[in-house]
């Protein structure tokens, strides 16, 4: 089973259901730099792999497709584990960065380095896309890629007819820019615009059903 990795505050936004969608960086493949060629990128509904066009119509490469819709996946979030303490249970628990936040001194373990039964979360894949980072929809920005807790109540624009519209869309752009900027760099950072998979998911309903039962 493959992850879908998070930091604590996606992770816990994924958890509450409030973020849906993902974005991850496109690798090129061997002898094509998407900052040096015209490129376009193509995948097939249920296909394993995506195809890279030139501006001349040529195929410059395949890239495997990480997830197909349907897929599950477990979460992978920075984690620890804590040994038991005296006639505690042999099981060592485990503890995961975005509940313990102030927990600074903690040695916590990144997300790569999480395996499926550590996880806390399966999620099914709906869908996924080939697109340019800067083609990111209003409807992302404010929604799916609900990407931090901080922006739950971004400032009003001038032009905002109700308080209910209040939605700053170029605040929430710039933001989410400034994000993307702190976890990449290289032909990763915003202003390059980089290909990037858009990941569509949501928790797997079968395991809240499951969950339910056992607190039953």
């Amino acid at each position: 089973m493959n992850p879908l990795h998070a930091t604590p505050p996606a992770a816990l936004l994924i958890l509450a259901g409030r973020k849906t969608v993902s974005r991850l960086r496109i690798t090129p493949p061997p002898g094509c730099r998407f900052m040096e060629h015209a490129v376009h990128l193509a995948s097939t509904h249920g296909s394993s792999s995506c195809a890279v066009f030139g501006d001349d119509g040529a195929i410059l490469g395949r890239i495997p497709v990480p997830y197909r819709a349907s897929d599950r996946v477990y979460l992978a979030e920075p984690w620890t584990l804590v040994p038991p303490r005296g006639c505690a249970p042999d099981d060592p628990r485990i503890r995961y960065q975005a509940d313990e936040p102030e927990a600074r001194e903690t040695l916590w373990a990144p997300a790569r380095q999480m395996p499926p039964n550590a996880s806390r979360a399966l999620l099914v894949v709906l869908g996924l896309r080939p697109e340019r980072l800067q083609d990111i929809t209003d409807d992302d920005l404010s929604g799916g890629e609900a990407w931090t807790r901080s922006l739950e109540s971004p400032p009003c624009t001038p032009a905002a007819a109700t308080e209910a519209a209040c939605v700053d869309m170029d605040y929430l752009r710039n933001e989410f820019a400034n994000a993307w900027n702190r976890a990449h760099d290289g032909d990763g950072t915003w202003d390059l615009n980089p290909w990037v998979w858009r990941i569509e998911y949501r928790v797997d309903p079968n395991q809240e059903k499951k969950k339910k039962r056992e607190n039953g």
